[in-house]
């Protein structure tokens, strides 16, 4: 088809027009959809950030609380025999082993709660991996002492806080203290002191308490010396970390992890049973 020089100017106008056209009508949705997701790009690249500062402002504490914990279980498992946790009811008493005993147990969990109470005004789901997965142990830890799942397969009677605690209560005593410092020990006998009564259960839990006894507690403090292994293991340094052949050393003298499995679901809840995805934890293959 031949076309003159008026037909060619017509369609270079209309292609010219509807090019314009489809500018103007378009480019503000083009604009308005590259902004949107130039913003939600840079909030979730600053809920990210700010999450990161704050687990690492807290992380040093929360090493040293976990650290501290870990190394008075070993204590606790090794020495088990000689007594020195046994106060038969009479808490009120200054003995040293217990207290201290119960003081490391509240300020590791205190340690958590620090973390965990400040991330209300973020959001964490924008986090690294590394950083989802510190704060899933922060979750997992509390399972370990609260979950009556992990006692699944046993006649445990779960409407007694006999080997596990009743979730509110736990919650309240850590609580007590001061929500952006560490604990002292000095403020932990202060306020044992002041209010006995909130401290009643964690010391039940802790009197008397042995590798040989016909209850399930120690094998909850067994699983929480594994998560503490697991957790100082993955974010903590060198001096930190705990050796695959120490963790078999131990199962040997504690006669082992009888609830491993149960704890094994628990950390599927969170998708923690492989460090990111990809490679198993140490601890728990050591444990088996």
């Amino acid at each position: 088809m031949d076309f003159n020089m008026d037909d060619k100017i017509l369609i270079a106008l209309i292609s010219a027009g509807t090019s314009i056209a489809t500018t103007i009508l378009f480019k503000p949705f083009v604009e308005k959809g590259l902004l949107l997701h130039k913003i939600k790009h840079e909030h979730r690249a600053s809920q990210a950030k700010l999450v990161k500062e704050h687990i690492a402002k807290h992380k040093s504490v929360l090493l040293s609380s976990a650290e501290s914990l870990r190394n008075r279980l070993v204590n606790l498992f090794q020495n088990n025999l000689e007594g020195w946790h046994n106060v038969n009811g009479n808490y009120l008493n200054h003995s040293h082993y217990i207290d201290s005993t119960v003081y490391r147990f509240i300020s590791f969990f205190h340690s958590l709660k620090m973390i965990e109470n400040n991330l209300i005004y973020l959001d964490p789901t924008n986090s690294t991996k590394s950083d989802l997965r510190i704060l899933k142990y922060i979750r997992l830890a509390k399972d370990v002492m609260c979950d009556t799942a992990l006692f699944d397969g046993s006649d445990y009677d779960k409407s007694y806080a006999s080997d596990h605690f009743f979730s509110t209560p736990f919650d309240e005593t850590i609580a007590l203290f001061t929500e952006n410092s560490s604990i002292s020990y000095e403020e932990f006998i202060s306020k044992k002191q002041d209010k006995p009564e909130k401290f009643k259960s964690i010391f039940q839990f802790f009197d008397n308490i042995n590798l040989v006894e016909d209850r399930l507690r120690m094998e909850r403090i067994k699983i929480l010396h594994l998560l503490l292994i697991g957790l100082l293991n993955e974010y903590g340094y060198d001096f930190h970390k705990t050796k695959g052949n120490k963790i078999k050393e131990l199962k040997n003298n504690i006669g082992g992890f009888k609830l491993l499995k149960t704890y094994i679901k628990l950390r599927e809840r969170y998708k923690l049973n492989k460090r990111y995805w990809l490679f198993p934890q140490m601890e728990i293959h050591a444990a088996k």
